[in-house]
């Protein structure tokens, strides 16, 4: 588990390090001479290694997602195993539609953003786990969560009180921290579907 997390997180910067090399900085630049109207230059690079980054980053969050749930499942672990079973193609529609939600909710007074992102939390679960499309997987994490507020707003204290502690441990700690809060999740997941998961 140690292994994927170091693993989600090196490839996407990787990408947006090269993406910032190659496209020299921002995707884009405002420059302005005294007396000259201000003049915006467009980095194409910047913005293809940036959208490569997100998406390696939702394939490898779903991969690993996928190896969670074998785990809380039971289920004989994989390298293979790990690439199957997954409609991508599911996870991305599902990323942009709630990446739109989240971004109206936050203009309107961050709450409703917060808000989005708290109710759709299992939306990635439902698909790599139950194989639901995208807005599928989104009502049923609504559904989930709003039946089981109290329990899913303990999940989420915990979950934010671990990574700020794996934070405050020079960002290492993250490395302990994010593999605790996956399983977490998929473990809360099972349970409040009552659906058999391991003990541990």
């Amino acid at each position: 588990m140690i292994g994927a997390t170091l693993f989600a997180f090196l490839i996407p910067g990787v990408l947006q390090g090269i993406g910032t090399v190659v496209g020299g900085g921002e995707i884009f630049q405002f420059s302005a001479e005294a007396g000259s109207s201000p003049e915006v230059e467009f980095n194409p690079l910047t913005l293809v290694f940036n959208v490569a980054a997100t998406i390696v980053s939702l394939v490898i969050s779903a991969v690993v997602l996928r190896l969670v749930l074998d785990i809380v499942d039971g289920n004989q672990v994989s390298f293979g195993g790990m690439f199957t079973r997954i409609n991508f193609v599911q996870v991305l529609i599902a990323a942009v539609v709630l990446g739109i939600a989240t971004f109206i909710g936050a203009l309107l007074c961050v709450l409703p953003g917060l808000a989005v992102i708290f109710l759709t939390f299992f939306t990635n679960h439902f698909i790599v786990a139950k194989g639901e499309s995208a807005i599928q997987a989104i009502g049923s994490s609504f559904r989930l969560v709003s039946a089981n507020l109290g329990q899913c707003a303990l999940l989420a204290l915990l979950g934010f009180l671990c990574a700020l502690a794996g934070l405050l441990a020079c960002c290492i700690g993250l490395f302990v921290a994010v593999p605790v809060i996956s399983i977490a999740g998929a473990f809360a997941f099972r349970r409040l579907q009552n659906e058999p998961a391991r003990e541990f």
